[in-house]
């Protein structure tokens, strides 16, 4: 192991840590209430207002809050943030106790401490003993340890682990071309063989899909589903999510049935501390809910304790795991595993930091699928150079990627998957042209006849926010530091209302740069319309999802990230859409981009949709 290695990763957890630190929220309960059903005693949701970074600055939730905390200073209460309603600004949180969030409290939102996690790992291979100890991260030029690959064409990836130590494959999956679905297939083959195998990704969502995909492609080898075979570790309550099929959860019905007695339990215990309340010390009653209080409690312990150990068996013995690569690290049962295959989805969102822990196992076998050519992970330190170098980089850079496609696939470290079936040809071509060398191909068909009169068939359609205007909009953004424009939100806005009405099954992405744009666009659409067929994110939060229409909302052209990640952040942009982009920004942000001017636009801007009906409100805040 080289020491400085871990050293420098120690450092990059601590500037990480303290820059997570200034970028918690602060908000306002305005209302909490316990959620029903049989497991509803456990957790409590908590609905946020004025919710801000800082003093001044108005901020959004995401998903990265959840397995956080949320912290009352006035009471120093403090709640574990089980799941988050992006679109309500909401909170699911689990209950240490009766209390629930006090409403009109100020509380604070902190980020999960996986770094703490992660910090605690490092120190404990730092007192491994140096001798025959593993490095944290392989040696990219040793080609002697890489595997042998069947060929492409064959349809098999099948990393084999070689003589001399474990062999690391990289699958490149440009966009649409089935890299999940491809990963999938790899994690049955490995059940399939008598082997055990693991798969991690960096969201929620990515692990669900995976977990999907693997399902489908055991049982299209003859698998009946049942429990325990594959497990999906990890939050089960987000109402966002894709909804599992109950034999992928975590919890066994040993477990559920261990948590509805657990319920009975509890609500006995929540009566009895109320009558006790209302009594005087010292009668034969009191002593005797103060005696009942106390056997409910060990008894709840022992349950819980219980529940623990069932979930610690269910994970050391499941074919197939899989999880987020923040679960890997913050569970010490998922960590000494011993797996002969260990996949990675979507490793070009992965950071370094997270990958060290992955790989030092047992396993001989290991597999990252990603497209390095879109977004990577961010960090948070950036200006740390130790931060940078284990936080912003992936196990793609460690290879020297991009920049050394040709000479890895030669070599037989790299596969890429070339056919593609998401995109049609146009945008496709675009796509391919501009981010892949050309080597991306269209397979299937990809027509695209809209009902609505009047809509444009074309895959590439340019409207101008500066046609038409709204009175009493703000003017298009100069000087390259705009983040919110409400009139091209206003634009972005009326396109992908109209877009829903396409079909009942159009699904609608509206994409931005900008945070500060995403939350005057789900202000302008309202709540009632963000469902599973039109999400609103930034480009980094919908990196790796897919909708019929992307509405790509610019703001500004020349600030930020299409400034200075521009490729990556159009790249993503245009490639999440299946038959139509379209591209919301004025003549002279256009003409201005290196990338958006490459677009194969119309040469005349549309203003707004056909049989538009009623013009969106503006929010009074923006």
């Amino acid at each position: 192991m080289d020491r400085q290695d871990a050293l420098s990763l120690l450092r990059a957890i601590e500037a990480e840590r303290r820059a997570a630190k200034r970028d918690c929220l602060e908000c306002t309960v305005y209302h909490s209430d316990r959620l029903p059903g049989p497991a509803g005693s456990e957790y409590a949701v908590a609905y946020l207002a004025r919710i801000r970074r800082g003093a001044s600055q108005t901020a959004s939730l995401d998903e990265r809050f959840e397995g956080g905390r949320m912290w009352f200073p006035s009471g120093a209460q403090s709640y574990e943030i089980v799941s988050v309603d992006e679109q309500n600004g909401a909170i699911t949180v689990r209950l240490a106790s009766e209390d629930l969030p006090p409403v009109g409290e100020r509380a604070r939102l902190y980020e999960p401490d996986f770094l703490r996690a992660l910090d605690s790992w490092v120190r404990t291979v730092l007192c491994e003993p140096v001798e025959g100890a593993r490095a944290l991260l392989p040696d990219a030029s040793d080609r002697a340890r890489q595997p042998a690959l069947e060929p492409p064409g064959t349809g098999a990836i099948v990393p084999s682990a070689g003589d001399r130590g474990p062999s690391i494959h990289l699958l490149w999956g440009p966009p649409g071309t089935g890299k999940t679905y491809r990963l999938g297939e790899v994690l049955a083959q490995a059940w399939a063989s008598g082997n055990r195998a693991c798969g991690i990704a960096p969201t929620h969502v990515a692990a669900d899909q995976l977990a999907l995909a693997t399902s489908a492609a055991m049982q299209r080898m003859g698998w009946r589903p049942e429990h325990g075979v594959i497990v999906r570790y990890g939050q089960q309550l987000k109402s966002s999510q894709v909804e599992l099929p109950s034999y992928l959860g975590h919890e066994s019905p040993d477990v559920r049935v261990l948590k509805a007695e657990a319920t009975v339990l509890r609500n006995r215990l929540r009566r009895c501390k109320s009558e006790l309340v209302q009594l005087r010390p010292g009668t034969d009653r009191y002593s005797r809910l103060q005696t009942e209080i106390a056997e409910l409690t060990k008894t709840l312990g022992r349950m819980q304790e219980k529940v623990r150990d069932l979930t610690r068996q269910l994970l050391s013995q499941a074919s197939i795991l899989i999880c987020t690569a923040h679960a890997l690290v913050h569970n010490e049962e998922i960590l000494k595993r011993q797996d002969a295959l260990r996949l990675a989805d979507e490793a070009s969102m992965i950071s370094l930091a997270f990958v060290a822990p992955f790989l030092r196992s047992a396993t001989r076998q290991f597999l990252f699928g990603g497209d390095f050519l879109q977004l990577p992970p961010i960090c948070q330190a950036e200006g740390d150079r130790d931060a940078r170098r284990w936080f912003a980089r992936t196990i793609f850079h460690h290879y020297g990627l991009p920049g050394r496609e040709q000479e890895l696939e030669a070599e037989g470290v790299l596969t890429m998957l070339t056919e593609q079936r998401r995109m049609r040809p146009e945008i496709c071509e675009f796509v391919s042209r501009w981010f892949y060398h050309g080597r991306l191909t269209t397979i299937g068909e990809h027509a695209f006849e809209p009902s609505l009169q009047g809509w444009p068939a074309d895959a590439f359609v340019w409207v101008d926010p500066n046609l038409e205007p709204s009175p009493g909009t703000m003017p298009a953004p100069g000087g390259g530091s705009a983040k919110s424009w409400d009139r091209s939100a206003s634009r972005a806005a009326e396109w992908s209302r109209t877009g829903l009405q396409l079909s009942e099954t159009t699904t609608v992405a509206t994409i931005t740069p900008w945070r500060t744009q995403e939350r005057t666009l789900r202000s302008v659409l309202g709540p009632e319309l963000q469902t599973q067929r039109l999400r609103v994110g930034t480009v980094h939060k919908l990196q790796g999802q897919e909708a019929d229409i992307v509405v790509f909302d610019v703001v500004d052209s020349q600030s930020g990230p299409l400034r200075h990640n521009p490729e990556r952040i159009v790249n993503v942009a245009v490639s999440r859409a299946r038959k139509q982009v379209i591209v919301v920004a004025t003549a002279d942000q256009i003409r201005r981009h290196a990338i958006l001017s490459r677009l194969p636009l119309p040469a005349r801007p549309l203003a707004r949709p056909p049989e538009f009906g009623l013009q969106p409100e503006l929010p009074p805040s923006v």
